[in-house]
């Protein structure tokens, strides 16, 4: 599969002005490229399980960071492998799913 991922905004987390929270934001930042790379590994290789777990990860961090758009997101794919949802359908959710996760920014809007 060749990933398409569809631009979208900055996502800033809710936490971005809090001095208290910004070293481990900024982690979450840094860490989402390698968890967007699991995500589509999992797909690429249809290892759902993998997927699922990938997917339930991001979506239980999301809130946790101050990123809770993309929590919607990570549970949509999780829900769509737990069901069994054809595979096209599981393929469009984690691309939308990937869009957010590449949205993702450390620090505040300019």
């Amino acid at each position: 599969m060749q990933s398409v991922v569809q631009s979208q905004p900055p996502l800033y987390s809710a936490f971005a002005e809090d001095p208290d929270l910004n070293a481990i934001v900024e982690q979450f930042v840094e860490e989402m490229p390698a968890r967007a790379a699991s995500i589509l590994n999992s797909l690429q290789s249809e290892d759902w399980e993998g997927l699922r777990r990938a997917t339930r990860q991001i979506r239980g961090a999301a809130d946790s960071f101050g990123f809770a758009p993309l929590g919607p997101y990570a549970g949509e794919v999780e829900a769509a492998v737990a069901e069994s949802r054809p595979e096209e359908e599981i393929r469009a959710a984690v691309e939308q799913l990937l869009a957010m996760c590449h949205s993702v920014r450390p620090g505040t809007p300019a």
